[in-house]
C-alpha cells in the first residue's frame, strides 16, 4: 500500500509539474502572438491600402509618399539619404513639372544649381514660368540621348521614373558618369518591374537596371524598395572611388 500511494503521489506530482509546464508555454504563446499583433499593428496602421485607388498617399514611419498613381514627388527619404548640401549642382533628368527640382532646390540654398533637364519644350517652358523666383532652378531642353552638361559639373544626378525610356542605356550612363564630379553620385528612382503589373510597361527590373548602371563604370553602394508600393531606390557612385 505504502509504495502504491507512493507511485500515486508521484503521479499527481508530475500532473501539477505538467499543468504547470503546459501553462508556462501557453503564456509564452500568448505573449508573441499579442506582440506579433501589435507589432503588424504598427506597421499596417502607417500605409494605406495598396489596393485602394482612391487613396494617393501612403505613409512609410513618418514619411508621406506618393502612390503609385502617379510619380513619387513627395519622397522626402530620398531627399535625406542623398545627403544634399547647401551649393551643391544637381542634374534632374526628365525634371516633368520640376517636383524634385523644387524639393532639391530647398535643400541646396541660392549658391546651388538644379539643372532640371526636359526633351519636352512645353514641360521647360513650364517649369520657367513656376520657378520665376526660384533662380537656382535652371530647366533647359536636352538631347534623348545626351544631358548636354560640361563634364565634372553634377555632384548629384537624378532619374525618377525614367530609367525605362533612356535609349542605348549603358552608354548613357557613361555619359552621366563624365557629367558627374569624382566624388559625386548617381540616383535611380524606378518601378520595380518584378512587382508592378499596373506599371508594368513603365518599370524595369532592378537586377537589370543594376547591372547595366555597373557596367558603364558605376559601382551601386544603396538600394531600397518601398514596402507596399512598386518603387525602389538604387544609389551608385563612380567606380574610380574605390582604390582597387
Amino acid at each position: 500500500m505504502q509504495s502504491r500511494r507512493g507511485t500515486s503521489g508521484g503521479g499527481i506530482a508530475g500532473f501539477f509539474d505538467l499543468r504547470t509546464r503546459l501553462t508556462t508555454i501557453t503564456r509564452n504563446v500568448l505573449v508573441a502572438i499579442v506582440g506579433v499583433s501589435f507589432w503588424l499593428a504598427s506597421l499596417t496602421s502607417n500605409f494605406a491600402d495598396p489596393n485602394d485607388q482612391k487613396a494617393s498617399f501612403f505613409h512609410i514611419g513618418k514619411f508621406r509618399v506618393k502612390s503609385e498613381e502617379g510619380p513619387p514627388a513627395g519622397f522626402p527619404y530620398i531627399v535625406d539619404v542623398l545627403d544634399l548640401r547647401p551649393g551643391e549642382h544637381i542634374l534632374d533628368i526628365g525634371a516633368g513639372n520640376g517636383s524634385w527640382s523644387r524639393l532639391f532646390a530647398e535643400k541646396i540654398g541660392a549658391k546651388g544649381t538644379v539643372h532640371a533637364a526636359e526633351i519636352n519644350q512645353s514641360l521647360v517652358d513650364q517649369m520657367k514660368k513656376a520657378f520665376a523666383t526660384i533662380p537656382q532652378i535652371r530647366p533647359y531642353l536636352c538631347r534623348e540621348d545626351d544631358p548636354e552638361l560640361t563634364e565634372n559639373s553634377c555632384d548629384v544626378i537624378f532619374i525618377s521614373d525614367v530609367y525605362h525610356h533612356l535609349p542605348d542605356r549603358v552608354n548613357y550612363m557613361k555619359r552621366l558618369l563624365k557629367v558627374a564630379k569624382p566624388s559625386g553620385r548617381l540616383c535611380i528612382v524606378e518601378r520595380n518591374q518584378s512587382v508592378s503589373k499596373k506599371w508594368h510597361q513603365h518599370a524595369s527590373p532592378f537586377s537589370q537596371l543594376i547591372r547595366e548602371t555597373e557596367a558603364a563604370g558605376w559601382v551601386l553602394v544603396h538600394y531600397y524598395h518601398f514596402p507596399g508600393l512598386v518603387h525602389g531606390v538604387a544609389i551608385f557612385v563612380p567606380k574610380g572611388r574605390f582604390f582597387c
